[in-house]
């Protein structure tokens, strides 16, 4: 099983669905964090088991070239049949880097963390 870190921008997200269903009832509060402790340990075990978004960019060299990196969504719904969130997480050196909490009406192309795409960026300049 690869090791799972969840940034601080995800537990912060984590954290606001939690009070959410908090202020609904116990009962839902608990059976969230169950969820989630499923979902990741599901893409601990296998990172595929997502669905891959790409992420692209033009490198600079001679012809361009696109320079792309993997992003990964994980439906919380392959645990729950009622769930409406989604974590968006990439595999970084065999690894599971989860960035964000997603609601299923919130694109990943707005919500990509900035460090993600400073990367990109970054290949791009070099």
């Amino acid at each position: 099983m690869r090791k799972v870190y969840v940034t601080q921008r995800a537990q912060d997200d984590l954290e606001l669905v939690s009070f959410g269903t908090r202020t609904d009832s116990r009962t839902r509060m608990g059976q969230f964090d169950e969820i989630v402790s499923a979902a990741l340990k599901e893409i601990g075990k296998n990172p595929t088991s997502g669905t891959r978004y790409v992420l692209g960019g033009l490198d600079k060299s001679e012809p361009p070239v696109l320079v792309f990196r993997e992003a990964w969504t994980f439906h919380l719904k392959s645990v729950h049949p009622t769930a409406v969130h989604r974590l968006l997480y990439r595999i970084v050196n065999g690894n599971v880097e989860v960035a964000r909490l997603l609601h299923d009406e919130m694109s990943v192309s707005n919500h990509l963390p900035i460090e993600w795409l400073l990367e990109l960026v970054h290949i791009r300049a070099a």
